[in-house]
């Protein structure tokens, strides 16, 4: 045998892999025969992706290392498609997690390394995610509760700016410091970071020359968190920015 010729095993440590968690990606076992069209697919957690493979984590799926695979992957308008072979297992704090080596891929794999072929909203998106993951991988993963309330106070920041956003895009004005300014929404409200489990905002209120606050508290619960909203309580995301709305309403106007 001549062992000069024998492929040296590929170290896909060393692929470009993207930490990309939260896309829609289900897997089902690979079942030949009438019973193929009575296995249906899995909703399964992406972890991260290479252009030869994917790790993703299940709790509802028992694989076995070189069992055969289908998945369907989505990133924005992308369908991605295939087969793979389970190469790796192990267990972590998210569940079973496992390495999948693709046998086969649609050429739409391409297009999430190459930044020329995605859109401005695709790259929008995938940079975000890139964020979250970032800022997540650098967070105290043996901290449950921290991790809770800094995904939480996310949230609400997030859905915070998409609203203030939103409201200006629909021709809603707020008073500034300067008399008879109005600006956009989002230049009216600062929002503050206090702690990991408080978010402070606040707006010029015209009619009293002060400053009008909303602070907002995170209280973890089991597997959930719900908000002390200026000692209220809320028990979701929506709920929360529905009461900035009602804080907010007086003081609007709109162009």
């Amino acid at each position: 045998m001549d062992y000069n010729n024998i492929e040296k095993p590929v170290n896909r440590r060393q692929e470009q892999r993207m930490l990309l968690q939260g896309l829609d990606l289900k897997i089902k076992k690979t079942v030949f025969g009438l019973s193929s069209n009575l296995q249906h697919y899995e909703k399964c957690r992406s972890v991260d992706l290479s252009v030869n493979g994917l790790a993703f984590s299940t709790d509802t799926l028992e694989l076995k290392a070189l069992e055969k695979v289908e998945f369907t992957l989505h990133i924005e308008d992308h369908e991605i498609t295939g087969t793979g072979v389970i190469c790796n297992k192990r267990e972590n704090d998210s569940g079973t997690q496992y390495g999948l080596m693709f046998l086969s891929v649609t050429p739409e794999i391409s297009t999430v390394f190459h930044a020329d072929d995605l859109s401005t909203a695709e790259l929008k998106s995938l940079s975000e995610n890139l964020a979250e993951q970032f800022v997540s991988s650098i967070h105290d993963s043996n901290s449950p509760d921290r991790k809770l309330l800094h995904n939480k106070q996310q949230q609400l920041f997030d859905a915070f700016r998409y609203y203030l956003i939103r409201l200006g895009e629909m021709g809603v004005r707020m008073p500034s410091l300067q008399a008879e300014k109005l600006i956009h929404p989002i230049q009216a409200v600062k929002i503050f970071r206090e702690t990991d489990q408080t978010l402070l905002l606040r707006w010029h209120n015209c009619k009293t020359k002060q400053t009008d606050e909303m602070t907002i508290t995170i209280q973890p619960e089991v597997l959930s968190a719900s908000f002390l909203v200026n000692k209220q309580r809320c028990k979701t995301v929506f709920q929360v920015v529905d009461y900035l709305g009602q804080k907010i309403k007086e003081h609007i106007q709109f162009i």
